[in-house]
């Protein structure tokens, strides 16, 4: 088995060969994910409503949610989060504050969907801020990097990258504190997480980025 994490990937895109965090984007994911973590012994899963797929939820969607968290400790929450390219954000929030009371209550750790939306989650972690899981992850992170540390410090925020491919997510990189940095997938195929790896290597002048980020996406596993 390999020693790279995917930490952010989806049903049917997940590589066998790798450990794989699976998240939900909708309520009908949620049998299928129940079901993959019975039959693989390699992946965990997350359980939650992707901004994009607000209108999947059904009435009871939340206690159905709180009932499959229950189920398993090592279950999570995500993915989930806002995003104001897409329609409804008042929706999306509110939608987004029920997973996240969710995550603090469950003690869970929880995958953030954000697209130019800092400036409404920010305020909504805030509020919870003294019941937040232990760990928090932006994932495919590509907002401000000045903000980074401020989500590390004052929310133990992890942020995972898929593509370096451009100079701001570079300087999102270089901004991350080493013992927050994760890499993913995002369900792409044409993704080498190697190849992320070694990128941010170099960004970081660290050789030993593939131990390193294997023990922070290891950390992140840890629910509490």
């Amino acid at each position: 088995m390999s020693h790279i994490i995917d930490s952010h990937t989806h049903i049917g895109c997940f590589n066998k060969n790798i450990f794989s965090i699976i998240c939900a984007v909708s309520f009908d994911d949620f049998d299928t994910l129940i079901q993959l973590s019975k039959d693989n012994t390699n992946i965990r899963i997350a359980f939650g409503i992707h901004p994009w797929q607000i209108n999947s939820v059904k009435k009871d969607w939340q206690d159905v949610l709180r009932h499959i968290l229950l189920q398993n400790n090592n279950y999570m929450i995500g993915e989930c989060g806002i995003d104001k390219l897409k329609p409804n954000t008042e929706q999306q929030q509110n939608i987004f504050i029920q997973q996240l009371q969710l995550a603090c209550e469950l003690h869970r750790t929880i995958f953030i969907h954000n697209v130019k939306s800092l400036d409404l989650i920010l305020p909504i972690l805030n509020m919870y801020k003294n019941k937040l899981p232990k760990h928090i992850v932006f994932h495919n992170f590509n907002e401000n990097p000045n903000l980074i540390l401020k989500l590390s410090n004052e929310y133990n925020a992890y942020f995972s990258f898929v593509n370096i491919n451009t100079a701001k997510i570079r300087q999102c990189v270089l901004n991350t504190p080493i013992n927050k940095i994760l890499v993913e997938s995002d369900g792409k195929q044409n993704i080498d997480l190697n190849d992320t790896i070694n990128k941010i290597a170099q960004i970081k002048s660290n050789d030993n980025m593939l131990n390193i980020i294997y023990d922070n996406t290891m950390e992140v596993l840890k629910n509490g």
